[in-house]
């Protein structure tokens, strides 16, 4: 009986490997690609975004996801948002109000995750004149 050397038994496996590939093919066919629905390709990877700075801003219309909304750094003065289903700064809160600090005292940015289903759009209503940081990140149906 003679030793097999490391060499004739990695060329086993490595035949054995490709015998395995060869018998699936035969028993299950060839690979397929699948190519994604015309919806997955324009909706991409990720969510949509609005980068908010100032005044209040309708972020999207139509029926869709809020998925987050993220703090990215302190307000210029006292400042609480308030997020509607809506086109416009009324009618129904889907979040009633988050108060942005005027100075960091927690490490920033924040992202408050919500994947909330909406029916008319996402608006976002400031309490007052005021410099401030957030990013609303949404999908739409």
């Amino acid at each position: 009986m003679k030793k097999e050397s490391f060499r004739e038994l990695a060329g086993v496996g490595v035949m054995m490997f490709f015998i395995a590939l060869g018998l699936s093919v035969i028993l299950w066919g060839p690979p397929r690609i699948v190519e994604a629905s015309p919806r997955a390709a324009m909706q991409g990877f990720g969510y949509s975004y609005a980068h908010i700075t100032t005044a209040s801003t309708e972020v999207m219309d139509g029926s869709g996801v809020l998925r987050s909304i993220t703090i990215n750094g302190p307000a210029s003065s006292s400042l609480t948002l308030t997020i509607y289903d809506n086109t416009e700064g009324s009618g129904s809160d889907i979040i009633s109000v988050i108060t942005i600090p005027t100075s960091v005292l927690n490490p920033m940015p924040v992202t408050l995750s919500y994947n909330i289903r909406c029916g008319t759009g996402i608006y976002v209503k400031e309490s007052n004149t005021s410099s401030y940081d957030v990013t609303v990140a949404y999908s739409r149906d």
